[in-house]
């Protein structure tokens, strides 16, 4: 190898190694959460806790049926419409115009004489 080369490998690594070094110092002041619930003495499981509350909310929603009961809500008319079948198009959209026609049967077969 070239000492050009040997100075750009060794350049490349002392860069990395810098990075790794700035990465691990400047990642040090800032502790993760659970290292902040392991300080603090707390146990993990108060983690979702928020979670829980909200859940234990949602399920103690109830919901009346008496507004399907009323007057108006009875007088409504219903406008929906029946879809009708349509035809189905090419059995491969992707194969070339005339080749997959429903219409047209292709034979896979070859017959040999």
């Amino acid at each position: 190898m070239s000492t050009k080369k040997i100075t750009i490998i060794i350049g490349v690594l002392i860069a990395l190694l810098l990075v790794f070094i700035g990465y691990k110092y400047l990642n040090k002041g800032t502790p993760s959460t659970s290292d902040a619930l392991e300080q603090s003495g707390q146990p993990q499981t108060l983690v979702g806790k928020d979670i829980i509350a909200e859940l234990q909310t949602v399920n103690s929603i109830t919901m009346s049926d008496t507004i399907f009961r009323t007057k108006t809500f009875l007088s409504l008319q219903d406008f929906s419409r029946k879809v009708t079948a349509e035809p189905q198009g090419r059995s491969n959209p992707f194969a070339p115009i005339g080749v997959g026609n429903l219409s047209q049967p292709i034979s896979t077969s070859t017959q040999t004489r």
